[in-house]
């Protein structure tokens, strides 16, 4: 039976006003995991026991070796069954052996699925090379699914969590699913454009590239249009390109007119002669990014959930102080090597975003959730954001001031 995932989403409606910015993830699991690893829970009924993950995680280097990166091809990690037809292919799986080793016996296996290999997904993949998740005795691989794919795989369950923006879809038809840390509570996109053009206004007749349907770009973007008198596919047209670093060639190369980059894709723009179109009202808050698991797991693994949540913001906090360290982890993970003056910048720039701790609130949630109103057919957004919303471990770690 194909495991129920997120449809591609149809174009925001026109009526939604500026008040309903934003963003979203949760995620979500299904049933099945590897023998050394905690069982995925099953979310709903399309989730089984045949639903096996499809994702053969690789095997961490020896204690006594370079920490080092493993990114493995897909096609040779991913083997599929009968019950994950429907379960997408992760571009990559990526391994980071731990610095230092762990006393108290073997860890425990975890997959953290992502949507990209950037600046927002950075903390999970520094707390497991840095060696902070496996203090906790945990061990993690990180399987990469372009944009919104990274949804359809947890709706496979292909993971135990995810660091993402996405999975609002199957929230809304109803999978259990709670996000437990905001990692970023604001819009980090802004539109780049080619050096003829003034401004967002300019694109009217052009073309607007992002990530993928469905995913957090390809809803920001929209957005964005929309808040300026511009309606997709209507007054710009709009294409999906893939990750930053093919956008980015795109508009260079003038295939595009524009394009909705994250950071440090707009940075890298920048540097190649592109000029910005639009940048979000500042002090706008909502969830945009975090570590999300099913309801279900969250229940069964509370201690694992507690140990990453933990570990990640340990992780931002030590990049944050420590410049040395997010430049060597930035590197291990993008491939992004930097002169002095660029790690400073790329350190002040990303680190100056992270919520810490990892907190956000109902308002904030319900935001997020507007975003998808062309999919949520009516559903009480406000109950939805209740119970997808769980910070209850982030007030268990990080008490608030009274």
């Amino acid at each position: 039976m194909k495991a129920k995932i997120c449809p591609r989403m149809r174009l925001l409606p026109r009526w939604i006003g500026p008040a309903a910015l934003l963003l979203a993830l949760a995620a979500c699991a299904g049933a099945g995991a590897p023998a050394s690893s905690p069982g995925l829970v099953a979310t709903n009924s399309a989730a089984s026991a045949a639903s096996k993950p499809a994702v053969a995680s690789t095997s961490a280097a020896p204690a006594s070796s370079k920490p080092a990166v493993s990114v493995v091809a897909a096609s040779s990690n991913v083997a599929g069954s009968a019950g994950a037809k429907a379960a997408p292919k992760p571009s990559a799986i990526i391994s980071a052996a731990p610095a230092g080793s762990a006393s108290g016996g073997p860890a425990t296996k975890i997959t953290i699925c992502i949507p990209s290999r950037s600046t927002t997904t950075l903390p999970a993949f520094a707390a497991q090379q840095g060696g902070l998740l496996q203090a906790q005795h945990l061990d993690a691989t990180f399987p990469y699914f372009a944009g919104a794919q990274v949804d359809a795989a947890m709706a496979a369950g292909q993971c135990n969590m995810e660091m993402a923006a996405g999975a609002v879809g199957p929230l809304l038809q109803g999978v259990d699913m709670r996000m437990v840390a905001v990692t970023l509570n604001r819009s980090p996109f802004q539109i780049w454009g080619q050096p003829k053009l003034s401004s967002i206004a300019d694109l009217k007749g052009g073309t607007l590239a992002d990530s993928g349907p469905g995913s957090l770009s390809w809803r920001i973007g929209r957005y964005y249009l929309q808040l300026n008198h511009l309606t997709a596919d209507k007054d710009v047209a709009l294409t999906s390109t893939g990750a930053d670093t093919v956008t980015i060639a795109a508009l260079v190369a003038g295939r595009v007119d524009a394009a909705v980059l994250n950071f440090p894709g707009y940075l890298q723009a920048q540097q190649r002669g592109m000029k910005l179109l639009y940048k979000p009202p500042a002090g706008l808050r909502f969830v945009s990014q975090g570590i999300a698991t099913s309801g279900p797991y969250l229940a069964q693994h509370r201690d694992i959930m507690r140990n990453v949540v933990k570990s990640v913001v340990d992780s931002m906090t030590r990049m944050k102080s420590d410049s040395n360290f997010y430049a060597a982890e930035l590197n291990k993970y993008t491939g992004l090597s930097l002169d002095p003056a660029a790690v400073q910048t790329y350190w002040k720039t990303d680190t100056a975003s992270y919520n810490i701790p990892p907190r956000s609130d109902h308002q904030s949630a319900v935001a997020a959730l507007s975003l998808y109103s062309d999919t949520s057919r009516g559903q009480n957004l406000d109950a939805i954001a209740n119970r997808w919303l769980d910070m209850s471990i982030v007030n268990e770690l990080y008490p608030a001031s009274s």
